[in-house]
């Protein structure tokens, strides 16, 4: 498994640093939880990692209302400090990326009519009844028709939004023929704002494999209110199938992500036989089983003992969240590299029923001409079918060519101080 030499070289070990950070990743926790919760701020040495590991890992909210609930006597009062500063940028950035998603909706989705899903982000929370201002976004994610893809993307460049047309290297569309491209062949196109703010626009769902149908999603999708403004959003038990497979897919390195899960199990929202079909419906039974197992273990540490001789689908996913509190996106990067496919951290995430498709669509996916190519060659549109011929010879180890990652953009408003910077990857 991908998890062994990573394991070996940065450490998966139940510290009582790492339980603390696992445990308190959520909005709430219970009589029980808060007990542990104390018991292990007596063990904790190193709140300065503890501090900083939540604030990358987007959890600072959960853990600072965690630590108010119990006896803080014997916790740094510079870090209780520290982790309400995170709260309150992660509250004001939230604000700022709630009113940016209403700007490129009003400027963007409704003037072309578009079909539309918002995905994650500010509109997870908010159909779940939770709060969106404790859960940290880099980005906006929207699922559009693919019929009034490029539709969307030219009403926002006519709008003022750049379009990105490569990550690495970082360029931004410039001319009609870029935007050909980039309208043609990119599975998603982000457009960044005058702010600074980065809007993903998705053309499909997952990156490279038949797992969703984009037209059911959106013709199954339901409404939400941000800040007054109606729009739509993935029916809850495909929103929630759908964060166990994105979570999933990059290893659970953010611990906000464990707050998604507990927001949806603890609600009164959903019941689990609907998740369930919906997971058989998309054959990612074993992810959002595993997911959910996933979730009760990092509550209960003191069974972590003998993890790393472990080998289900749960315990991948406990250990790769633990391997990635030793790091950042570069770190998700590397252990992404051995990865079963772009989507799937092994091929029994996925039923077998459904992995003959999935491993034919990925198949073809190498053949897709991808943004890298033409940032660093641009072709005239008559020949753009050369990038087909290229593709498939592309280092597999280029995470610009396949999409990995789009850059973390500067906040052009956030305070230049030591906290701020903390957030950037």
């Amino acid at each position: 498994m991908f998890f062994d030499t990573a394991r070996d070289r940065f450490g998966a070990a139940p510290s009582p640093e790492a339980q603390l950070l696992l445990l308190t990743a959520k909005p709430d926790t219970n009589d029980t939880q808060l007990e542990q919760i104390q018991n292990l701020i007596g063990q904790v040495t190193d709140w300065k990692f503890v501090s900083e590991t939540a604030v990358s890992k987007f959890s600072a909210p959960y853990l600072y209302r965690a630590l108010t609930r119990v006896n803080t006597d014997s916790i740094p009062p510079e870090t209780m400090q520290q982790l309400r500063s995170f709260s309150e940028y992660t509250r004001l950035r939230a604000l700022k990326m709630a009113a940016a998603q209403i700007e490129f909706h009003r400027k963007c989705i409704e003037p072309t009519d578009a079909r539309h899903v918002y995905i994650k982000g500010m509109v997870f929370p908010t159909q779940f009844h939770g709060n969106y201002t404790e859960r940290y976004s880099r980005d906006i994610d929207v699922l559009v028709d693919e019929r009034q893809f490029e539709a969307v993307i030219l009403r926002a460049v006519e709008a003022g939004y750049r379009v990105l047309l490569s990550a690495i290297p970082l360029k931004y569309a410039t001319s009609k023929n870029d935007l050909r491209f980039a309208t043609k062949y990119s599975v998603e196109i982000g457009l960044v704002s005058r702010e600074g703010i980065l809007i993903e626009v998705h053309r499909r769902l997952d990156k490279s494999s038949v797992i969703f149908d984009s037209n059911t999603a959106l013709s199954t999708s339901e409404t939400v209110k941000v800040s007054g403004v109606s729009m739509n959003t993935l029916k809850k038990p495909l929103h929630f199938v759908y964060i166990c497979y994105h979570h999933s897919r990059h290893l659970w390195s953010r611990l906000h992500w464990l707050a998604d899960l507990d927001l949806v199990l603890k609600s009164s929202e959903l019941e689990l036989e609907e998740i369930q079909k919906t997971a058989d419906e998309t054959g990612l039974r074993p992810t959002v089983d595993a997911s959910i197992e996933f979730y009760e273990r990092s509550s209960r540490p003191d069974e972590w003992n003998g993890i790393d001789k472990r080998r289900g689908l749960a315990d991948t996913f406990l250990q790769a969240c633990l391997i990635n509190l030793n790091g950042g996106l570069e770190l998700e990067v590397e252990l992404r590299r051995s990865l079963f496919s772009t989507d799937l951290i092994s091929k029994t995430q996925i039923s077998t029923g459904h992995r003959l498709k999935t491993a034919l669509t990925n198949l073809r996916s190498k053949f897709r001409p991808v943004p890298a190519q033409y940032a660093n060659r641009p072709l005239p549109a008559s020949l753009f079918w050369l990038y087909h011929l290229q593709r498939p010879f592309l280092s597999l180890g280029d995470r610009g060519s396949r999409g990995w990652s789009q850059p973390t953009f500067e906040d052009t408003n956030r305070p230049n101080d030591t906290t701020a910077k903390l957030f950037d990857e």
